[in-house]
């Protein structure tokens, strides 16, 4: 079985949330913006850090909420993963402007693109590997926080 511990974030404004769209090497699926946290690395420090590598922004303390931690077993391309993955969420704001995205397929070189996309509306998305529970979570810290 291959490990991996992951950071996540998701940007959202309302009800829509920013999901990272790959339209041809992983089969049109959609995903989070984030990914493997290294040795030496807290979790916060790595998702800061894989937003600065992914969108060249620099996300700092006070702009982002940790909204919880899940593990995850599944298979993937004939290996059995376990994924310790760690959620975060920041409001989008005036912040898509200021993101240029770098992030490209891993096994085609293809851009990705952003899509700002109706949480209710992204449940129907195929979200690459862990993703349909990540967002569970991403929309009951939505509705607590309209609370």
């Amino acid at each position: 079985m291959k490990k991996r511990q992951v950071s996540y974030i998701i940007f959202y404004e309302g009800d829509k949330v920013l999901l990272l769209h790959r339209p041809k090497g992983y089969g049109n699926t959609f995903g989070y913006i984030g990914g493997g946290i290294e040795e030496g690395e807290t979790p916060e420090e790595a998702v800061v850090r894989e937003v600065r590598e992914e969108l060249t922004y620099e996300l700092n303390q006070g702009e982002y909420d940790f909204v919880g931690h899940k593990n995850f077993v599944f298979e993937h391309k004939g290996d059995i993963w376990e994924i310790d993955a760690y959620m975060y969420v920041a409001e989008l704001g005036n912040k898509l402007n200021q993101f240029v995205l770098t992030e490209k397929e891993y096994e085609t070189g293809d851009e990705s693109k952003l899509e700002l996309i109706n949480v209710n509306n992204a449940k129907m998305l195929d979200i690459h590997c862990t993703g349909l529970e990540l967002l569970k979570m991403i929309e009951n810290y939505l509705i607590a926080s309209k609370q």
